[in-house]
């Protein structure tokens, strides 16, 4: 979509201008827009930026520079800022004629680079940044990092953090009005789910026999978050909750014709609920083999 691309490279050069002496080193995008595999229907895009250090002057400009881009873009798109698992921000708007835009704006300190766990994250999390990032202004931090991981971590990351984010998600009702933010409700249920999924699926590998010590391992599992239906197959679930697995799935699929049901919106928050309970029991489970 030219527009999606207009709004990627504008925002970009902008963070790019404003940044750049004020220890931005490099600026790229990751995950499925950087593939060219995103959803036409809910494009989403994941920017990576390179800085010297993290700051609350760094991020007050970040904002700045996105909400003097909103005035822009407004006639065109709703622009939706999209931090999940940390958090899902009311979009700079909401008319509904309008295709909407979800993106993201991922921080990586480079003096946390060289830490025991480089920028401060698992390995497991980082090599899909690495395999997915494509630079659009200076330097990739990513290219010389040198990714290990094994089983123990990821086991202990998903032990981590799939609680974190059934909290978080069991609060979504309350942060909409239910009675005319329908598609805004769903979409919050519909990518809680998707990312307990996703996050799921590193523990049916672990149930599959797969070691993360192996890269080639690792990559069984990547494949298989960004193929939905790779995805459907390789998780293993009680016929109940694989109807609400594929539920979940199909809402993302279909979202432009499925935002606006309540009742469905209301049926993705409960399997979503139903799953992250399902999927943490599995995970503790695991860890006590």
């Amino acid at each position: 979509m030219q527009t999606i691309d207009n709004f990627v490279s504008t925002l970009s050069k902008q963070i790019w201008e404003e940044l750049n002496k004020k220890g931005l080193k490099g600026l790229g995008i990751s995950g499925s827009y950087a593939r060219g595999d995103y959803s036409k229907s809910r494009p989403d895009v994941n920017f990576a930026l390179f800085l010297e250090e993290e700051t609350p002057e760094v991020t007050l400009t970040l904002g700045k520079v996105v909400s003097n881009l909103n005035t822009n873009f407004s006639s065109e798109l709703n622009l939706c800022s999209d931090y999940h698992p940390e958090r899902f921000i009311y979009p700079f708007g909401h008319d509904k004629t309008k295709p909407d835009i979800f993106f993201k704006i991922a921080i990586f300190s480079i003096k946390e680079k060289d830490l025991p766990m480089p920028f401060g994250r698992p390995g497991y999390v980082l090599e899909g940044h690495k395999l997915s990032i494509k630079m659009l202004y200076g330097e990739n931090y990513f290219k010389d990092m040198v990714v290990t991981s094994n089983n123990d971590q990821v086991l202990k990351g998903v032990l981590y953090t799939l609680p974190q984010w059934q909290k978080q998600s069991k609060l979504a009702p309350l942060a909409y009005n239910l009675e005319k933010d329908t598609d805004l409700f769903f979409n919050e249920a519909m990518i809680w789910g998707k990312i307990i999924i996703q996050q799921y699926a590193w523990i049916q590998g672990l149930k599959s026999g797969l070691d993360y010590s192996r890269s080639e391992d690792r990559a069984v599992v990547f494949s298989k978050i960004h193929n939905k239906e790779e995805l459907r197959a390789f998780i293993e679930l009680p016929e109940n909750l694989k109807k609400k697995l594929n539920l979940i799935l199909d809402a993302r699929l279909n979202f432009l014709q499925m935002r606006d049901d309540r009742a469905m919106a209301e049926t993705l928050y409960l399997a979503t609920s139903d799953l992250a309970g399902y999927f943490i029991g599995e995970a503790k489970r695991i860890g006590q083999l």
